[in-house]
């Protein structure tokens, strides 16, 4: 039996709670330790502190990952069942892939990789173009029955190709804003009087970047395993 998505984000929200708990308590006891091994108490807040915000990074990665998978999962269903509702094969989607593209590419040249909102802004509208290739995919060979007069080698490397082009164009961003806030983070420590506020800024903002990395591998395998699904008699 398939979980409904609302199911899948609150066992997600759940498992966040405990992770959380159980890191922040841990880390407090070592704190704790530390604390009455020195007799100062900073130790104890430290623990406390680097326990929780383990809990919260790790929370917020959980979270993403599940809203990935729900929000994709979505998009497929409600794309496949209106194909096959129309039962029209002949009918394209309106997508210019190369303006897309173009557009993406001027974008991403003003993306400012130390403003992480601006940087998941970038890289959810990538996203948002593998799932119009995946729809192109969908409507083209809905089915065997309603795909008869299609090309469908032709349209199958044309779909891994464009989905190919985006997944290195999503890797060389994430890895170009990794560069960049890893260059920031030495310059900041370079520089005797910078705010230990904006060092901490900065790693909390590469470590953001980071974790899209595994962000990605999931969107990828799921891309593949769709164009896999429809074409692997023909890559």
């Amino acid at each position: 039996m398939v979980k409904k998505s609302e199911d899948e984000l609150s066992e997600t929200f759940d498992r966040c709670l405990t992770d959380t708990a159980l890191k922040t308590v841990s880390a407090g006891t070592i704190g704790l330790i530390a604390a009455a091994i020195f007799k100062r108490q900073f130790p104890l807040w430290l623990g406390v502190g680097m326990g929780f915000g383990m809990g919260i990074a790790n929370c917020r990665h959980d979270m993403r990952k599940s809203f990935i998978h729900s929000e994709q999962d979505s998009a497929q269903k409600s794309s496949l069942k209106m194909i096959e509702e129309s039962g029209n094969a002949e009918v394209q989607p309106q997508f210019d892939f190369r303006n897309l593209l173009t557009r993406a590419f001027m974008d991403e040249k003003r993306v400012d990789c130390l403003d992480l909102l601006a940087f998941q802004d970038m890289l959810s509208k990538l996203r948002q173009i593998d799932d119009k290739i995946l729809f192109e995919l969908n409507t083209a060979l809905p089915s065997e029955s309603f795909s008869v007069n299609v090309d469908k080698g032709e349209k199958c490397r044309s779909i891994y190709k464009k989905l190919l082009t985006m997944k290195v164009k999503r890797m060389n961003l994430i890895q170009h804003c990794i560069d960049e806030n890893q260059a920031n983070i030495a310059r900041l420590r370079k520089e005797k009087l910078a705010p230990l506020g904006d060092i901490r800024n900065a790693q909390n903002t590469l470590r953001a970047i980071r974790s899209e990395m595994d962000v990605e591998s999931i969107v990828n395998e799921r891309s593949e395993k769709a164009v896999h699904d429809r074409c692997r008699t023909f890559l």
